[in-house]
């Protein structure tokens, strides 16, 4: 590594630390190495892992990871330890626990719903070869995704423009740091707390929806474009049993506007329409949170249910765009039924042109 510091291999596939050059002879562990440079310096490194993955967080599951990190932990010399557990709850406010019982005992005596846990374990612990207790801290911070959402959502709605909820899938769920001097024991904690997360109950969105919530992004132009095509399409069509060759010049002006009157309608029911369903797909998202409380499940049942009525809303949105372009279709063929252009009795484009 350099004429101070320099490392070798052993039989046993071991990397000793020497200190010196060759002559020296001081060849060290690297448990012992990293002790020295926590001890001379006072710096500690840091592991971090992000949760990103939608979970479903309860207190058994609490109590859960706190038993297997004291089993993990048992296998090391441990001269102190604390805990400290703080909530956040919707609202801004929040409490701190010195312990999982503590946290049981009072939990459900806020009455809000909870938006954030963060859990810290402090230990000191003295490898086997070192002579010094060295300082680990653990944190793990877990977030409630439909609390933080729930919670805006009154402010979301006095924007002039929508937010797209889904967004929010993007955002970290949860946290986990280890700040350590020993990386082997840092690494063994991590793969402790990682295996709990990936033991949580998940929740998930069917392939359909979100196929569905990415397209409906696309729906303004879809479907305005389409009710622009049916409009154009009616016109072409019924042009010439409408208005046929012979009428004056003040009959093709009328016939002009009111084809143009009828194709921006078409425009903009379709805009509309389209606008809806994707305001409405958009409020769809993947639901994670944390339920220890009443207040949570009532928030909880509160988020699904906006979450069906969107779904609802935005179906019956796309239903009703059938529902015109089958409708004005009949219109159509009917009033064509009605118009005979022999017929001088009947106010047609022709008719009007001959009086003129």
């Amino acid at each position: 590594m350099n004429d101070i510091i320099s490392a070798s291999r052993d039989d046993n596939n071991n990397e000793p630390i020497r200190l010196g050059n060759e002559s020296a002879g001081n060849i060290i562990s690297f448990q012992l190495a990293q002790d020295f440079y926590n001890e001379i310096t006072g710096k500690s490194e840091r592991l971090t892992e992000k949760i990103n993955s939608p979970f479903i967080l309860s207190l058994s599951d609490i109590e859960n990871l706190d038993r297997r990190l004291i089993q993990s932990t048992e296998q090391y010399n441990i001269v102190s330890q604390n805990a400290s557990i703080s909530i956040s709850y919707v609202g801004d406010s929040s409490e701190r626990y010195s312990s999982i019982e503590r946290l049981k005992l009072h939990i459900g005596h806020k009455g809000c719903a909870v938006e954030e846990i963060n859990l810290v374990y402090n230990l000191l612990i003295v490898l086997p070869k070192t002579q010094r207790p060295q300082e680990y801290k653990i944190s793990i911070n877990l977030n409630s995704r439909v609390a933080k959402i729930e919670g805006m959502r009154k402010d979301f709605d006095s924007l002039l423009f929508d937010i797209p909820l889904f967004h929010f899938e993007l955002i970290k769920t949860g946290e986990i740091s280890i700040d350590f001097v020993d990386i082997t024991v840092a690494n063994a904690i991590m793969t402790t707390i990682k295996t709990w997360t990936e033991g949580l109950t998940t929740t998930k969105k069917s392939s359909t929806l979100k196929i569905l919530r990415s397209m409906a992004q696309q729906a303004p132009k879809i479907i305005k474009y389409c009710f622009l095509a049916i409009a154009t399409s009616y016109i072409s069509n019924y042009s010439r049993e409408i208005l046929p060759p012979g009428v004056g010049l003040q009959e093709t002006a009328e016939f002009i506007l009111y084809c143009m009157l009828s194709v921006f309608i078409f425009y903009r029911i379709g805009l509309y329409i389209g606008e809806f369903t994707n305001r409405n797909f958009s409020q769809v998202y993947e639901i994670s949170y944390i339920n220890f409380t009443p207040a949570d499940t009532n928030l909880i049942d509160k988020s699904k249910a906006s979450i069906k009525k969107s779904i609802f809303y935005s179906a019956a949105s796309l239903v009703l765009a059938v529902l015109i372009g089958i409708i004005s279709s009949i219109a159509a063929t009917q009033l064509l039924k009605h118009i005979d252009p022999n017929d001088q009795s009947k106010p047609t484009f022709t008719n009007k042109a001959q009086k003129f």
